[in-house]
């Protein structure tokens, strides 16, 4: 009879033979890490410190 393996340990035999888990490996879904440009919310808060600062 074979042992099971745990999730642990196949994750390190993986990691050993370079087979790896594409779907684990891709970026996370969500709120992007860097962000190159202005949000809009960035562009409301720039609008409403402008006119704060009118006079």
């Amino acid at each position: 009879m074979t042992k099971k393996i745990s999730k642990k340990e196949l994750k390190k035999f993986k990691e050993q033979m370079g087979i790896s888990d594409i779907r684990h490996n891709r970026p996370p879904v969500g709120r992007p890490a860097v962000f190159v440009g202005v949000t809009s919310k960035r562009r409301r808060r720039e609008g409403k410190k402008e006119v704060r600062d009118y006079d």
